[in-house]
């Protein structure tokens, strides 16, 4: 994608985290990274908006249950209600070799 006159590789989040491809429909977002000198672009199936987690003890360690692939790059977990959402570090992610070399 060319954003402001700068090529940004998009790259499928879901693939990159289970086996299965990106599904691109009207609820699909491109969430953009530019951390120094590595931007990227992330399809991901939608967004759910911003969450602020007001107190401590809501963070928890949920590294348990996620999918092996992504743990590397989770910073932990909040809960809120009845939800529990993960904490995914996109800078952790594009600074991964792995990630580097894909191709």
């Amino acid at each position: 994608a060319n954003v402001r006159g700068e090529l940004l590789p998009i790259i499928g989040l879901k693939g990159l985290v289970t086996d299965g491809a990106a599904s691109i429909d009207q609820n699909s977002r491109v969430v953009v990274l530019k951390d120094g000198e590595i931007p990227a672009g992330f399809v991901v199936d939608r967004v759910e908006g911003l969450r602020r987690f007001q107190t401590a003890d809501q963070r928890h360690e949920m590294l348990s249950t996620a999918a092996e692939r992504l743990a590397p790059f989770l910073l932990g977990g909040f809960e809120s209600g009845d939800r529990s959402w993960l904490v995914l570090s996109l800078r952790r992610l594009v600074r991964d070799p792995s990630f580097q070399m894909a191709s």
